[in-house]
Formats: C-alpha cells, sequence, structure tokens
C-alpha cells in the first residue's frame, strides 16, 4: 500500500498548495500593479484594495461603493457596474438575495475558489503522471517514484476538492446553491450563475468518480472494458478546462490565466504524444496480422 512517509509529503503539499491558491484567490481577476504593497481587501468586499483603486474605480473602504445592496465584488463577476445603481442587470437580484453588505462574509467565495484551484492541481497531477507512463522518455523518471496506489490517492484528494469547492457555495448568501444545484447538470437558475458552466463541472466530477471507482475495481473489471472506461479522462479534462475558462474568476487573466493555459498546454501535447505512439502500434500490429495472413 501507499506509504506512510509518502502520505506525510502529499498531506504537506496539499496544505501548501492550498495557501498558495488562496493566495491567488484574493488577488483580482486582472494584472494590478501592487509594488511593494501587501495584496490585502479591507472591505471584504471581494476586490482587492489596489484593484479598487486602479481598475474599478470603487471605495476599497465601502464594500457597497453604489448602496444598491450588493457587494462591489459581487457585482464585478456578474458583471454589474458596482457604480452606478440604476444598472439595469440588478433588477434580476432584487429578490433573490438579502443586503450583501450586513450579512454576507466572502470567505465561502474565496474558499470555493481556493479549493477549485487546489482541485486543479491535483487533477492536472494526475493526468500528468498518468499519461507519464506512456511516454517513454517520462516513464523513466516517473516509474520509480509513482506507482499506482498514489494515483489513486490523488485522485481521492481531487475529489474530496472539488466536493469542497462545490458544497461550500450552499454557504453563501448570495449564490447559495442548493444540493440539487451543485449535483444536476443545467439545475442551477441561470440568472444566478452560468448553468452551462457549472453543469460541465457537475458531469466533470460524475466522470472522476467514475474513473475512481473503476480503478479499485480494475482487477475485477475486464481489461478492456477498463481501458475503454479509463479513456473518459480525455472527456474529464475538456469538460473541466471549459468550466475554468467559463467561471473559473482567478483565471481569466494575468499570470494565473497563463500558469492554466501553460498546463493545458503541457497535458495537450503528451495526449498527443500517447495517441500518436497508440495509432502506430495499432497500424503495426494491423501491418503484421496482415503479413502473418498473407
Amino acid at each position: 500500500m501507499f506509504h506512510k512517509a509518502h502520505k506525510k509529503i502529499l498531506f504537506s503539499l496539499m496544505l501548501l498548495l492550498v495557501l498558495i491558491a488562496g493566495d491567488f484567490s484574493v488577488q483580482a481577476v486582472t494584472t494590478i500593479d501592487y509594488g511593494t504593497d501587501p495584496v490585502i481587501d479591507t472591505d471584504l468586499d471581494g476586490l482587492t484594495d489596489k484593484g479598487e483603486q486602479q481598475i474599478f474605480n470603487t471605495d476599497p473602504k465601502d464594500p457597497d461603493t453604489d448602496d444598491d445592496g450588493f457587494l462591489d465584488g459581487v457585482e464585478v463577476v456578474h458583471e454589474v457596474d458596482p457604480l452606478n445603481v440604476e444598472d439595469p442587470l440588478l433588477t434580476q437580484f432584487d429578490e433573490m438575495v438579502p443586503d450583501t453588505t450586513t450579512e454576507r462574509a466572502p470567505l465561502s467565495w474565496y474558499f470555493s475558489r481556493a479549493t477549485g484551484i487546489v482541485a486543479y492541481i491535483f487533477l492536472w497531477l494526475v493526468i500528468f503522471f498518468g499519461l507519464s507512463f506512456r511516454n517513454p522518455l517520462l516513464k523513466k523518471f516517473v516509474a520509480p517514484i509513482y506507482k499506482l496506489d498514489m494515483h489513486i490517492y490523488l485522485s481521492f484528494l481531487t475529489l474530496a476538492f472539488v466536493f469542497a469547492h462545490g458544497l461550500v457555495l450552499m454557504f453563501d448568501t448570495f449564490i447559495h446553491l442548493s444540493l440539487m444545484d451543485i449535483f444536476v447538470p443545467f439545475a442551477v437558475d441561470p440568472n444566478v450563475i452560468d448553468a452551462r458552466a457549472i453543469a460541465w463541472g457537475i458531469i466533470g466530477l460524475y466522470i472522476l468518480i467514475i474513473l475512481i471507482i473503476t480503478s479499485l475495481l480494475r482487477t475485477k473489471l475486464p481489461q478492456k472494458l477498463w481501458r475503454y472506461l479509463h479513456f473518459l479522462h480525455v472527456a474529464l479534462f475538456a469538460l473541466i478546462m471549459v468550466h475554468v475558462l467559463a467561471i473559473g474568476t482567478d483565471f481569466q487573466d494575468g499570470i494565473t490565466k497563463n500558469i492554466f493555459l501553460s498546463s493545458v498546454g503541457i497535458l495537450g501535447f503528451l495526449y498527443v504524444v500517447s495517441f500518436g505512439e497508440m495509432i502506430m502500434r495499432l497500424v503495426k500490429r494491423n501491418s503484421q496480422n496482415s503479413s502473418n495472413v498473407q
């Protein structure tokens, strides 16, 4: 089984990633010049002080600059003008949430963003190491340190953070998703949040669960069936990529977007190499079979 020392190392890595992701999630979704100043959000409205001063022109000491009952950060995320109390888009929220300036603490929003980032990092590692086993060059370095137990362990960590990423939004007084919204695709009210983006994430969750269960039952399943089901990881990564690009506020611009696109590019390259080698093996096998028949 997975060595206890390895578990301790991975657990420490997990905590480190949470701290790093939390730092990313507090930053604004575009490039901001912080200089030597700390990244802070004085009024806890979801926008950093420098972001409010340099980009949104809102008051960094007032969580609701236009006094319309909605946090500045909430309005920015939903493309509502945080400086215009007469913005027509506000009408769709009038009867949906309580006064956010007094009743909403943004901790659930930050926690969801941070756990989402960590879940993506773990998922990326799971797929990267899985593809590395099919790459002759990378396999030499990966095989000695990465075993099936670790593969499954990282998958469970990914699943845990995905659950945390979604379930914490049940406590968000602005979005306030229900269990049905979190686990049933397209059940969420599209006036609250992008229903399609949420649906891709939910479908990705179920594919991840299928991959984990079938991996645990690998020895009891026909090898060909397991192999076919395991190819679902391609669909999983595609769905998560769309989910992140559509709704991931931390990946819309700046350094986090560049890191995300680079990570996608690395896996994309490995996918191309992996499938290219698979096609070559099939062609070679069919060629040999034809020669044997003749």
